[in-house]
């Protein structure tokens, strides 16, 4: 249903046949109708191979039909490259760019419109308060980037997981709750007079995990995120403590702008890759943490 023209199955097939492993793929009618991909390692004993041709020839017996080469070799094959897993190959066959362009546009254009009726709504209340608040326009913008942020920056850590992993629910799962958790200490453990030095130890270490993400694309490098995940967990704690009559509004802007976040996450790497969006990610950050840290300052000062 969702593979009619075997474009999808094809892209498998034809990466696992260049990688050098035997490949075979059936649609299978009964009881669903679907596709089967079965990929053999090149390196299986003799008794091994003879277990598959066993199971092979059950699956032909429960009706299951083989796919000829003709129908799964595609003359205009690309590889599907770990920087575009999403929306590479042939699966640009099946979903297009303009069709991405269209999702985004009327996802982005509902966002805009709720991201203004939010603003005016927290502006209004705010204003109300200005007297014993903090700079109305100041919070409203600072909250939105730190919920934006937050966003971008876990799916940047969920990516950088599942580059290593090659699962992406279980990416997923690990870093989401990592990420969490992470944020979390750097809420409880990081004073506001270290921030300053935690940023540039942040800005650092992102420009070392952008060098070696694919230069050294091993597990430990995405711990050079480490001080970007604690430094993020510790923003909005800070910008809530100091927003007096305005914490809820903090709460609606930093809603509004992880849901912008959430929206950048889904459709930048699809389009434009994993390094591109990594890079994105980065200067989200030093943008929201260099930010948050001078608009923190002024709040201090006019005490």
């Amino acid at each position: 249903f969702l593979d009619p023209l075997c474009d999808l199955t094809s892209q498998y097939f034809q990466t696992f046949t260049s990688l050098v492993y035997p490949c075979r793929a059936y649609y299978s009618p009964r009881p669903v109708d679907g596709m089967l991909i079965l990929a053999f390692s090149p390196l299986a004993s003799e008794s091994q191979r003879e277990r598959w041709q066993q199971g092979i020839e059950r699956l032909t017996q429960l009706g299951a039909i083989e796919l000829s080469q003709d129908r799964l070799e595609k003359p205009d094959f690309r590889l599907i490259t770990d920087d575009r897993p999403y929306f590479a190959g042939n699966i640009r066959s099946v979903l297009s760019l303009s069709q991405i362009g269209t999702m985004a546009l009327i996802l982005g254009s509902v966002l805009c419109v709720a991201t203004g009726i939010t603003v005016i709504l927290c502006l209004r209340s705010l204003y109300r308060n200005a007297a014993t608040g903090p700079n109305s326009w100041g919070l409203i913008g600072v909250s939105f980037l730190v919920g934006a942020n937050f966003v971008t920056l876990e799916h940047a850590c969920v990516i950088q997981l599942f580059r290593q992993m090659y699962v992406y629910y279980d990416a997923l799962v690990a870093g989401i709750i990592g990420f969490l958790v992470l944020t979390g200490i750097g809420s409880l453990l990081l004073r506001p007079r270290w921030l300053p030095w935690i940023v540039l130890l942040a800005a650092c270490s992102q420009a070392l995990w952008l060098g070696w993400l694919y230069a050294e694309p091993n597990f430990w490098v995405g711990l050079l995120l480490l001080p970007s995940v604690l430094v993020t967990g510790a923003l909005f704690p800070r910008i809530f403590d100091i927003a007096g009559p305005g914490r809820l509004q903090v709460f609606a802007m930093d809603a509004v702008g992880a849901a912008a976040g959430a929206l950048v996450s889904f459709f930048l790497p699809m389009v434009l890759g994993f390094y591109l969006f990594s890079m994105i990610a980065a200067g989200l950050l030093l943008v929201t943490a260099t930010t948050a840290t001078i608009f923190l300052r002024r709040v201090h000062a006019a005490v």
